[in-house]
């Protein structure tokens, strides 16, 4: 079986809201998030940690209301993709298996993490660590765990 091509994009849209789409080989959603949490920095933190072994990693992208709730987890040689939303968020206490499921997809963890390093680079690419900071209010850019874990991309002679 060929792994699955991860794609990632993501745009703030106005003040303080961001949409993001994710595709996982042919399976894709769209996500919106509120500046009520660091929904790209939380991203970029969880694919560096899992770049670096994490065995699952966790976060949500607040909602007004609701949440979109990450759950990424190694299974041997693959990464488990989940999204999964709740319409009691933002921070919603509900058990995992009380959200919605909008997208359950494997691939491999380095691809995932290139994917979500490229799509964060054409965020400050496009507009600049100012601007995002001006547009998204309450969160940097996050710079230092994006350019670490562009550090991390594997070299093609």
């Amino acid at each position: 079986m060929l792994p699955a091509d991860v794609q990632f994009e993501y745009r703030v849209r106005g003040k303080g809201w961001g949409e993001g789409r994710l595709q996982v080989g042919p399976t894709s959603v769209e996500l919106t998030a509120s500046y009520l949490d660091d929904a790209l920095g939380d991203l970029v933190r969880g694919a560096l940690a899992l770049a670096r072994g994490a065995a699952e990693v966790r976060f949500a992208w607040a909602e007004e209301p609701g949440e979109f709730r990450w759950i990424l987890t190694r299974l041997g040689e693959s990464l488990s993709v989940r999204v999964l939303w709740f319409d009691d968020g933002p921070w919603s206490s509900q058990a995992d298996e009380h959200g919605s499921q909008l997208l359950a997809a494997s691939c491999d963890p380095m691809t995932f993490c290139m994917a979500v390093a490229d799509g964060a680079r054409a965020v400050r690419d496009d507009m600049g660590t100012e601007e995002y900071k001006r547009r998204w209010a309450a969160h940097d850019f996050p710079n230092e765990h994006l350019d670490e874990l562009l550090a991390l991309k594997p070299r093609v002679n």
